[in-house]
Parts: C-alpha cells; structure tokens; sequence
C-alpha cells in the first residue's frame, strides 16, 4: 500500500513548491499511472516514495511502514519491500545482465542455484535471456532496461515504482513489459508508472493521476 497525505516538497531555487500539499492512496493490489509535463515533480514523488528523498511536509506510509529517511532501521526495511525502476537504470556495469538481476535474489540470502534459475526467468519474460552474459557496457540502452525490469520484477516486491518504464523500447516491448508490470499488480503488488506515453495509458485502463503546477489530480479511472 501507497498512502501520502498533505506531503509538500520544496527546492531552494523555485519559487513554487514542487509538490504542494499532495494526497495519494493506493491499496495494496491497485496499479495507477502517473503523468505531467517534464519538471512537473513525477521523478520527485517517486524519489520520495522510495526513501530517497524527504519531504518539507506532511507525511508517507509504504508497504506498512511510516517512511522517515532519518530512520534507517525503517528506511531498509522498506527498501526490502519496493521495487524501483529508474530512468537512468542504475545498473552494475562491470557485472552482467544475469548477475544484476541475480544480486537482488542473493542479497535476500535466496539459495545460489535458485537465485540464478528465477533470475534467467526474469530476463526470459523480458525477452533477452539470450544475453544473460553480457556485461551492461555490451548492452544497448533499450536492452539496459529491460535488465532493470527485470531486477525490479524478480524479488516479487509489495511496491513497484516505475520512473518512463518503457522510454526506450518499441511499441510491441513496451506493451509486453507493462504487461508484466500489470502481471505483478494482480499477484499483489502496488504499482505506480510515470509515463509519458499515451498508447499505454489507452491500453492499460487504469487510474490516472496528473501533475501540474504542484497539485495531483485524478484524471480517469
């Protein structure tokens, strides 16, 4: 579960906040896009959801646990818990496709063999298991991220926060991997997608929250 309630967040050199006094919930099992401009504060949200930022007001509650930064006991915890794919990646680059997806099974002390048959799956579902040896700077950008979709879906997480999932892919891909992201939301998980792309906001009828100016509103769904 997602719930923020009266959260704002301001930057030193912008005369407005960019988020202003912003409510969200989301239950567990939901999955909801989020959209605005480009500056618009979608990167933010996501950022604070994630722990990696703080806000100036107001308060968030994730996968059961009332996020304060400072608390890193709190803060791990739900990192354990949420799963993020981001726009630049964040990949290891001198390890391999394989071995990224794989550090996310290990470091939950899943057992070798098992971390590396359901990482070879992963990358299987987003269609380049064939590269699983690869090492990142062998990869292309659109082949970089589906390995960070990958690592996100592998952990089965209680939260999915997606940063433009598919800003690099074809069509075609794109649909496929929001359909896996869409997959996980039906086993439970809590999805949130910033996107900017129309087609699959038409193909994924699901609730739609805008950004603009500092104020999230619901849109459709």
């Amino acid at each position: 579960m997602i719930e923020i309630h009266q959260v704002t967040r301001r930057f030193p050199q912008q005369r407005r906040p960019v988020l202003d006094e912003v409510d969200l919930k989301l239950e567990r099992g939901s999955f909801a896009f989020l959209t605005g401009a480009s500056g618009a504060g979608k990167s933010t949200l996501l950022r604070l959801l994630y722990g990696a930022d703080s806000p100036d007001e107001g308060h968030i509650t994730i996968a059961g646990h009332n996020l304060k930064p400072q608390d890193a006991r709190a803060l791990a915890m739900v990192r354990r818990r949420v799963a993020v794919i981001f726009q630049d990646f964040r990949l290891l680059k001198t390890r391999t496709a394989l071995e990224n997806v794989r550090v996310v099974l290990e470091l939950r002390g899943v057992d070798r063999r098992l971390a590396h048959r359901r990482a070879m799956e992963a990358l299987d579902d987003v269609g380049i298991g064939s590269l699983a040896k690869r090492r990142v700077p062998q990869l292309s950008g659109g082949e970089q991220q589906r390995v960070a979709i990958a690592r996100a879906l592998v952990g089965d997480p209680q939260v999915l926060l997606c940063d433009e999932p598919t800003g690099n892919l074809d069509e075609a891909l794109s649909l496929q991997v929001l359909g896996l992201i869409d997959l996980a939301s039906s086993r439970g998980a809590t999805v949130l997608v910033a996107t900017h792309d129309s087609e699959i906001l038409r193909r994924f009828p699901h609730p739609t929250y805008h950004l603009e100016a500092g104020k999230l509103e619901r849109r459709s769904g």
